[in-house]
């Protein structure tokens, strides 16, 4: 698998420490509107059944093995609604929440290009390579807990979609990721929380509304 793929699957961990140091300095809340063509439609639309694409409502999760291959392979962007009060951040791709950095959650989105099929990775390769990415890259040895392993479809696209934890640097993370392929490019979408921050839910939920647009 793309090594640049495992970077995109640990980045926002690194973002919560070095946006929050640097937010220390700079405590004023500043609202932002999102671009529609980036990731969120807005930072204040309500999360309902009404948004949800009604295809995605009929797709559940799978095992693995029984996805069929990818029909879409048109140039499109992952879009979602993100949970309430979550803006656009200076770094690229990165969406934090209005009272950062004293509620240190974060979501980031990464496109990638690749032509690595990420439907072949078992759930164990997956654990390994996470934890030789942060090994090789920081010299930190991190064991990463994988509390589930799905396989997904997005608008006719296949997923996976991970449910996660494990120790870094002293702090205890949770996260939760959606890698999706779309021809030649992986999307990412990884939702990160320090433990039992209080998002999970409502990172579900803005989870349930991706869907891809035509670029």
């Amino acid at each position: 698998m793309n090594k640049r793929i495992m970077v995109a699957l640990v980045v926002g961990v690194l973002l919560v420490q070095i946006v929050a140091c640097a937010g220390k300095d700079d405590p004023e809340e500043t609202e932002v509107s999102v671009p529609v063509e980036e990731i969120a439609k807005t930072e204040t639309e309500e999360i309902s059944s009404a948004n949800v694409p009604s295809d995605m409502e009929e797709e559940e999760a799978v095992s693995e093995g029984e996805l069929d291959e990818p029909v879409v392979f048109e140039e499109a962007d992952l879009t979602c609604i993100l949970p309430e009060g979550f803006r656009e951040h200076d770094v690229e791709g990165l969406y934090v929440h209005k009272n950062y950095p004293k509620d240190t959650a974060t979501i980031d989105y990464l496109i990638v290009d690749s032509d690595e099929d990420i439907m072949e990775m078992t759930k164990e390769e997956y654990k390994e390579m996470l934890e030789a990415e942060f090994l090789d890259r920081y010299g930190d040895s991190v064991e990463v807990v994988i509390n589930s392993y799905e396989k997904i479809r997005v608008d006719g696209r296949n997923g996976i979609k991970v449910k996660m934890e494990y120790e870094f640097r002293g702090t205890e993370y949770e996260q939760l990721i959606y890698l999706v392929k779309n021809g030649n490019e992986n999307h990412n979408l990884s939702y990160t929380q320090e433990k039992d921050g209080g998002w999970m839910d409502e990172f579900e939920k803005s989870g349930d509304t991706i869907s891809f647009e035509a670029r």
